[in-house]
């Protein structure tokens, strides 16, 4: 199968798009949708300084891979990465880190778990929330304004039904967050095996480390449950997100 782009023998072929990309086009498509989301949420600011929150899954090192190509560069942005205190599952992306002059920040509290203890899995979803509840507190000395985390399309498919079952509105794209801080969110329109994808071909002696005790799945019956949907249904977690996101939009309108 060859690229659409260019002909080149695929490395994906995107079943919501329709394209099959190399992997050049794969990682220049990956990071124009992050740019984008960025770009469209202002979450790029003169000053900035970013707390990259690290839960153990292979997004980590992507985003730290991909937030350093974005601002590396940038003497007024800096960056930091926080992690669960007392836990090893880190060991790619705190070498990833140390590679790109990432400060590594361990983070100190009982209301925060380790992604893994053992062969047990612990939701990854729980331990970002953990961690971005208590990063204003340990991290306050850093000075961090905003909060970056690896969530993935299908993260906040799954968000936005729960919203829709339980009955609450989404408001998860409107700036202030329940810690005080606005959460940036590059990935929330890229599928999670992209990410991990990407982390295979561009990052692949730090995805090596990356532990495999389990996964967000695992812990989760109603991510199976939609993750074999998707699998039939592409476009729905697409739909979903933007379902939320109008939302959010319809409530800030009547706010104002």
């Amino acid at each position: 199968m060859g690229c659409s782009k260019c002909g080149r023998e695929a490395e994906i072929f995107q079943d919501y798009s329709g394209l099959s990309l190399c992997r050049q086009h794969f990682r220049i498509d990956f990071c124009q949708k992050a740019k984008k989301t960025i770009r469209q949420r202002h979450w790029l600011s003169p000053g900035d300084r970013y707390a990259l929150v690290m839960s153990g899954t292979p997004s980590d090192i992507v985003l730290l891979d991909f937030m350093h190509s974005l601002t590396g560069r940038r003497r007024d942005v800096h960056m930091i990465a926080v992690c669960a205190e007392n836990t090893n599952c880190y060991p790619g992306a705190e070498a990833l880190a140390t590679a790109r002059g990432i400060p590594w920040i361990p983070i100190k509290g009982d209301k925060v778990p380790a992604a893994y203890h053992g062969d047990s899995v612990c939701n990854h979803l729980v331990v970002k929330e953990s961690l971005i509840r208590e990063i204003p507190q340990n991290a306050s000395h850093a000075g961090v304004n905003k909060i970056v985390v690896g969530c993935t399309l299908q993260d906040h498919a799954a968000f936005i039904l729960r919203c829709a079952i339980s009955g609450n509105l989404p408001q998860y794209n409107d700036g202030e967050e329940e810690c005080g801080l606005p959460i940036v969110r590059p990935f929330m329109h890229i599928p999670e095996h992209e990410v991990s994808l990407y982390a295979g071909l561009f990052l692949c002696e730090y995805a090596d480390q990356v532990s495999t005790g389990g996964n967000r799945e695992a812990s989760d019956p109603l991510s199976r449950t939609l993750e074999r949907f998707y699998t039939r249904h592409p476009s729905v977690p697409f739909a979903l997100v933007n379902m939320g996101e109008q939302i959010t939009s319809i409530m800030r309108l009547k706010e104002e």
